[in-house]
């Protein structure tokens, strides 16, 4: 698994700031990939919107499941209960599902 580096709470001004690449986690779901400029950034945060009923959850379960091949996923769900989360992971067949 990947540590996450180079990361401060300084405060610098924006020209002081090197621009660096980024190693990213694919998830191998293209779309998704290309939307978030190729690959989810270690120690980033995503904020996935939309309507009810859209396949917010049913995508974040892939994604999780497609980033666990690389590391450990925390999914953290407002809205299901881990009833609702484990019924609909078994049935997208996600490999990997631990609840707390």
């Amino acid at each position: 698994m990947r540590q996450l580096t180079d990361f401060s709470s300084e405060i610098l001004k924006l020209n002081e700031v090197s621009v660096k690449d980024f190693s990213r986690f694919q998830t191998k779901i293209r779309g998704f990939d290309n939307m978030i400029n190729g690959g989810v950034v270690p120690g980033s945060l995503i904020l996935l919107g939309g309507a009810h009923g859209i396949g917010k959850s049913t995508l974040m379960l892939h994604i999780s499941d497609a980033l666990s091949e690389q590391g450990t996923v925390l999914y953290i769900s407002g809205e299901e209960s881990l009833s609702q989360i484990k019924s609909r992971a078994e049935r997208l067949k996600v490999k990997k599902v631990i609840s707390f």
